[in-house]
C-alpha cells in the first residue's frame, strides 16, 4: 500500500477534482513541481482513489517528444476499440492520427474533438480519469488534442491529472496544485519510515540541505553510514545532488546492465530495447562480464539471453522496471544519471543500431542522434519525419524536424 507523508492538502484537491468528474461534473488538474517532489506518488494515489472509474495512462518520454501523437497513442490506445462509435470525420481523424490509417488530415480541431468525444466513450458507465504524468515533455501534438479535450469536458465524467516538472506550461488548465517540500515534522516521519529512530540534528540537517525533497531525502539518507546517520560523523558536503542522486547506482551495474540502461534512456519499447541490445552485445563478443571461450553454437539466441539477464539485473536494482512493452525508468533523474554514466560514442552507436531498427519518424530522429555534424541522407530523413507529422497535423514536431 502507497504511504505518502505530509500530503494530506494535495490528496484532497485531487479528491475534490476525481468526486466532482464521477457525479458529471469534469474537471482538470495541474500536479506542478520540481523533481523528486513526489508528483508521480501523488498521481499512483489518486489512480487507486477512483473506484470503479477507468484510468488511462500516459507518461512524457524525452526520447519520443519530437514523435507527434506519441503521448496521445500511450492514452487512447487501450481505448481504440471504441473508435467507431465517433462521428465519421472524427474518428478519421484520430486513427489517422494514431497511425490506424493513411491520411492527411491535418486539422487539429477535428483531433482535438475526437479525443473528447472517445474519452467520453470511454467513460461509460462509471468514470474515467486521464492521468499524465511528465507532461513537459509529451510531443506538442499530442499535449494540445488533450488539453483541448481539458478544457471541454463540462458534464462528462472524466477527470484529467497532469503532472509538469518547472514552469512548463499547460495552457487552459486553470487548477494547479503546487508540490514542494514536506513539511519538516512530515520529512523527519519519511525519514524514521526508512531509517528508525535519528537524532534530531541529524533530521534537521537533512532537511534543510534537501529542501525536504522527498526523492532526495530518500536517496541521500540511503547513502549515508550508519554513524553518519548516528550523527557521530558530519555529513558529505556537498550533498549530491540531480542526476547525481542516481549516479553511484548507474556505476554500480554490470557494464551489460548499464548497456541496456543505455539503451532504454534512448527508446523505451521493450522489444526495440532487447533487439537492439542483442546487436550491440554481437559487436561486442568480450564486453566485460561475459564469458570470453563463447562456445560454437552461441549466437544471437545467446545476446537475447544476455539481454533479458541485464535487463533482470536493472530491474532488481530498482533502478527501472518493465511495464507493459515498455521499460520505465523509477525517476527522470535516472535516465538522465545513465546518460552522463555514457561516452558520447556510446550514445551515438546506440541511436545508429535503433536507426537499423525502426523506420520512418523514430528512424529519422536516431539517424539525428547517431549523426556528426552535416550529413544529406539524416537531413532528406527529417525533412520526410516533418511532412508526414504536418500532414498529420503534428505542426510542433515538424518544426522541430
Amino acid at each position: 500500500m502507497l504511504v505518502l507523508y505530509g500530503r494530506s492538502a494535495e490528496i484532497s484537491a485531487l479528491d475534490e477534482v476525481i468526486a466532482r468528474a464521477r457525479d458529471g461534473s469534469g474537471g482538470a488538474v495541474v500536479l506542478r513541481g520540481g523533481a523528486g517532489a513526489g508528483k508521480t506518488a501523488l498521481l499512483d494515489a489518486a489512480a487507486a482513489r477512483g473506484g470503479a472509474m477507468r484510468v488511462l495512462r500516459a507518461t512524457g518520454v524525452e526520447s519520443e517528444s519530437d514523435l507527434a501523437f506519441a503521448a496521445l497513442h500511450q492514452v487512447l490506445w487501450p481505448v481504440a476499440g471504441s473508435l467507431d462509435a465517433l462521428p465519421e470525420p472524427q474518428r478519421d481523424a484520430v486513427r489517422a492520427a494514431l497511425g490506424l490509417a493513411a491520411g492527411s488530415l491535418g486539422d487539429r480541431f477535428l483531433v482535438g474533438a475526437g479525443v473528447l468525444s472517445l474519452l467520453a466513450e470511454a467513460a461509460a458507465p462509471d468514470g474515467l480519469m486521464c492521468v499524465v504524468d511528465d507532461f513537459q515533455w509529451i510531443d506538442r501534438a499530442s499535449a494540445d488534442a488533450l488539453l483541448f479535450a481539458a478544457r471541454r469536458l463540462g458534464t462528462e465524467r472524466i477527470a484529467m491529472l497532469f503532472a509538469v516538472r518547472g514552469e512548463a506550461p499547460v495552457k487552459g488548465v486553470p487548477l494547479t496544485v503546487d508540490v514542494r517540500g514536506l513539511a519538516e515534522s512530515a520529512a523527519a516521519e519519511l525519514l524514521e519510515s526508512r531509517h528508525g529512530v535519528l537524532p534530531a540534528q541529524v533530521k534537521r540537517e537533512l532537511v534543510t540541505l534537501t529542501g525536504a525533497n522527498p526523492l532526495a531525502l530518500g536517496e541521500i539518507a540511503a547513502r549515508l553510514t550508519p554513524a553518519q546517520l548516528a550523527g557521530r560523523e558530519p555529513l558529505p558536503d556537498p550533498l549530491p545532488a540531480g542526476a547525481r542522486l542516481f549516479g553511484d547506482r548507474v556505476s554500480g551495474l554490470s557494464a551489460s546492465a548499464r548497456l541496456v540502461a543505455l539503451v532504454a534512456a534512448v527508446a523505451a519499447d521493450l522489444d526495440l530495447v532487447l533487439r537492439a541490445t542483442e546487436r550491440l552485445f554481437a559487436e561486442q563478443p568480450e564486453r566485460p562480464g561475459a564469458n570470453p571461450a563463447r562456445s560454437a553454437s552461441s549466437g544471437p539466441g545467446t545476446e537475447v539471453g544476455a539481454g533479458r539477464v541485464a535487463l533482470a539485473e536493472l530491474e532488481e536494482s530498482g533502478l527501472a522496471e518493465v511495464s507493459g512493452t515498455s521499460v520505465r525508468f523509477g525517476h527522470p533523474l535516472i535516465r538522465s544519471a545513465v546518460h552522463e554514466a555514457a561516452g558520447a560514442a556510446d550514445v551515438r552507436r546506440v541511436h545508429a543500431v535503433l536507426a537499423e531498427l525502426t523506420a520512418d519518424d523514430r528512424r529519422a530522429w536516431h539517424l539525428a542522434g547517431a549523426a556528426l555534424g552535416q550529413d544529406e541522407q539524416v537531413a532528406a530523413a527529417l525533412v520526410a519525419a516533418a511532412e508526414r507529422a504536418r500532414d498529420r497535423g503534428g505542426y510542433g514536431a515538424a518544426a522541430t524536424a
